[in-house]
C-alpha cells in the first residue's frame, strides 16, 4: 500500500481513499461483514486502535523530504529548480515542495532551513 508513498501529493480525494483502505483493512482483520451495520468508530474501537495510516504515510515523506535536501544531488536541484516562460492558463499544478509546506504550514524557506537543522527535522517528520 504504501511503496512509493514519499513522493505521493496528498489531497482530500487521496486522504479519504486512504482512510478507507485502512478501514477496510481492519474489517477484514475483524471479520465484519459488509451486510453488517458497523460503524467505523466501532470497528476502531474493537481494533483497539485509531486511524494512523494517513499519518505515517505523511510522515514517511516528511522524512524523504530531508534526505533529498541534506543528500544536495538531483532531486534538490529539481526541488529548486525555476522554469522560464509563462504558464498556462487556468489554476496552477500543485507541486510537491508546495503541498508539503502547505501541510505543515511553512514557508518554502522554512522547510529548507528545517530539514538541514536536525532538530526541527525531527519535529517536522514526527506522527501527528
Amino acid at each position: 500500500m504504501s511503496y512509493g508513498s514519499e513522493k505521493w501529493i496528498f489531497n482530500k480525494p487521496l486522504i479519504k481513499k486512504t482512510a478507507a483502505f485502512e478501514t477496510w483493512c481492519y474489517r477484514r482483520i475483524l471479520k465484519i461483514s459488509w451486510k453488517d451495520f458497523v460503524s467505523n468508530e466501532e470497528v476502531y474501537r474493537r481494533a483497539a486502535t485509531k486511524p494512523r495510516l494517513c499519518q505515517l504515510l505523511l510522515a514517511r515523506r516528511m522524512r524523504f523530504f530531508g534526505h533529498i535536501i541534506r543528500k544536495k544531488g538531483l532531486g534538490y536541484l529539481l526541488i529548486n529548480a525555476r522554469t522560464h516562460g509563462t504558464r498556462p492558463r487556468g489554476r496552477p499544478r500543485l507541486t510537491w515542495l508546495k503541498d508539503i509546506c502547505d501541510h505543515r504550514k511553512i514557508s518554502r524557506c522554512q522547510a529548507l532551513r528545517a530539514a538541514t537543522n536536525r532538530e526541527e527535522r525531527r519535529v517536522m517528520s514526527a506522527t501527528l
